[in-house]
């Protein structure tokens, strides 16, 4: 009596099994195509920003930041800058500044259409808002499930996961 009725359950892992299967099965192809042009993408711009040497970020960083935040926040964050290096992290410091930069960079190619076209277009609004606002309620790393799913792990999921925070901000 105190239990929920068996008959009023329903059970939607089956179906969601099911598409993924298909999705899997009948558009890897696709999959595989995203994949490949995303990892091209991070490997030439991961070469280009280790080419720079490690010294010319931090003096960037440093000029940038006394120029537009002041001496004492400008010497902080060459600092910082120069910490990163000095604990090993530089490496990860390139490759989650390759993520973002991949993934601001899908973002503009997906959203300024989308947003123009939004809008231009009240029907298109009406479509997406309902969609995006959905999104903003979500915990961020429900976006990596769908990814991993998809693309398995490593940088492409990462990429996904990062875009679509990004049109949550």
């Amino acid at each position: 009596m105190f239990d929920f009725p068996d008959f009023l359950q329903f059970s939607i892992t089956e179906p969601i099994d099911q598409a993924v299967a298909w999705l899997l099965q009948n558009l890897s192809g696709f999959f595989d195509a995203i994949t490949a042009v995303i990892v091209v993408l991070f490997n030439v711009i991961q070469a280009g920003l280790l080419f720079v040497p490690w010294f010319v970020y931090v003096i960037a960083v440093l000029y940038f930041g006394i120029k537009f935040h002041g001496i004492r926040q400008g010497i902080t964050l060459g600092i910082m800058m120069t910490l990163i290096g000095v604990f090993g992290l530089w490496d990860s410091m390139i490759y989650t500044l390759v993520i973002v930069i991949i993934s601001v960079l899908v973002s503009l190619v997906i959203g300024l259409p989308l947003g123009i076209a939004m809008a231009k277009n009240a029907r298109t609004q009406s479509i997406l808002k309902p969609l995006l606002d959905g999104m903003q309620t979500m915990p961020s790393f429900v976006y990596l499930i769908p990814a991993v799913m998809l693309f398995g792990l490593g940088r492409v999921p990462a990429v996904f996961a990062t875009t679509i925070w990004r049109y949550r901000h």
